[in-house]
């Protein structure tokens, strides 16, 4: 009679064994999908981001009515074509402006309505991570640059 109780124990802890390693397998293959799909969107705007290469010249600011413009220069080394320019301020305020702009090409951006105390921040196509700080009292920005590659 013992022998047959040993196998249905035996036979009983082997079939919780491999419901238990299903288990685990399952659930680590959930997280390792989670994870990839996790990197890939985390770094996708990095890479592309990376490829804006631009310069931000010609920095005026009236502060009596709020209008901020300077030249943005996507410049020809650039290897993304540039399809709208954010900015913000250290006084709170945020504009975005819908431009095309190609490889080696310029343009004139202006904002109204916009209140800016020392300093702004200047992207293309949301991609903060590589911005520029540009000063009002110097006209000058300094930030994101991959360097002279003429």
């Amino acid at each position: 009679m013992m022998p047959d109780r040993h196998i249905k124990i035996v036979i009983f802890f082997t079939g919780f064994m491999v419901m238990l390693a299903a288990l685990i397998m399952s659930n680590g293959i959930g997280l390792y999908r989670a994870s990839k799909n996790s990197t890939v969107q985390a770094f996708q705007p990095s890479i592309r981001c990376v490829s804006f290469i631009y310069s931000v010249e010609g920095i005026s600011y009236d502060s009596s009515d709020g209008v901020l413009q300077f030249v943005f220069r996507n410049l020809h080394y650039s290897d993304a074509e540039v399809h709208n320019v954010t900015v913000l301020s250290d006084a709170g305020s945020i504009g975005t402006v819908e431009k095309f702009l190609v490889r080696g090409s310029d343009a004139l951006l202006r904002f109204e309505d916009f209140d800016v105390e020392r300093n702004f921040t200047v992207f293309p196509d949301g991609c903060r991570l590589f911005s520029k700080a540009c000063l009002i009292s110097s006209g000058e920005c300094k930030g994101y640059d991959q360097g002279a590659r003429e």
